[in-house]
């Protein structure tokens, strides 16, 4: 089946409305609205939608999750190029603050390694931790403030962080079942598993549960925590659903002009 790109019309009024009290702890559905906004089909993705990144131009680029490609579209001509054509099995993409190069994490379900794309190359920097620990499924992939690459390895249970100048790579354990996605949130490491939403300490790998529904992807947009699952579709971490709850498998997010794109694995829709 075809995937296809879906939106949500979330305007930041909206999200803010989901959005629980502080001191509200894990989210109350009596206590918190839901926002129902319903997710729109955008665009065909024949190799499965993946993690999503903006471009400079202001493109949205996707890493194919069954193809060796990360395409770049726009929104406002619906025009689709190949912008990089390397490897199979990109799990995650993250551009550097300068957008000098494009981040990745690669896996083929067996072996895993964290490197770069340089058009029609991939050039691996880490395929194990400095200890010898493999790496095998980073899932997702972000670059911290202090300019390491960060990525979350759900086979094994690690938080990976490799310095981009040496390749020298750290798996961490942490407590969070499954850990699939990450991004940074006002400074914090958040990181999404089977078990709930986790601020995690980047170097320590101490979790402190911030939601106990399950997450597939994670997104900080506009000084809102948001995540998703199968069942909840988007939500606001420690809030209400924001809407989405038709996609089969959501999980990878962007957010850009006002809209969030999210990535449904599942029903190979983006």
């Amino acid at each position: 089946m075809p995937a296809l790109a879906r939106s949500l019309a979330a305007p930041c009024a909206a999200l803010a409305a989901c959005t629980a009290p502080a001191d509200s702890g894990v989210p109350d559905d009596s206590q918190v609205p839901d926002a129902g906004i319903e997710a729109v089909e955008v665009l065909s993705v024949p190799d499965g939608p993946g993690d999503l990144e903006l471009a400079p131009d202001g493109r949205v680029l996707i890493a194919t999750r069954w193809g060796s490609d990360v395409l770049a579209w726009d929104p406002a001509t619906d025009e689709t190029d190949t912008v990089h054509h390397a490897v199979s099995g990109l799990q995650g993409v993250a551009w550097d603050p300068g957008y000098e190069r494009l981040w990745a994490a690669v896996s083929d379900n067996i072996w895993g390694s964290l490197g770069w794309l340089d058009e029609g190359n991939y050039v691996a920097i880490s395929s194990e931790a400095v200890d010898g620990t493999p790496i095998r499924l980073p899932e997702d992939v972000a670059l911290a403030p202090d300019g390491s690459l960060v990525a979350v390895d759900s086979s094994m249970g690690n938080l990976l962080r490799a310095d981009t100048s040496t390749g020298v790579a750290t798996a961490t354990p942490i407590t969070v079942g499954n850990p699939r996605a990450l991004c940074f949130h006002g400074g914090d490491l958040i990181v999404g598993g089977a078990d709930g939403v986790y601020r995690v300490d980047p170097h320590g790998g101490a979790a402190t549960l911030l939601d106990a529904r399950p997450a597939r992807g994670v997104l900080s947009w506009e000084g809102i925590l948001l995540a998703d699952n199968d069942d909840d579709g988007v939500f606001v971490v420690g809030g209400g659903r924001v809407g989405g709850t038709e996609l089969l498998g959501p999980g990878p997010m962007l957010g850009r002009n006002g809209i969030l794109y999210v990535s449904d694995i599942a029903g190979d829709w983006l």
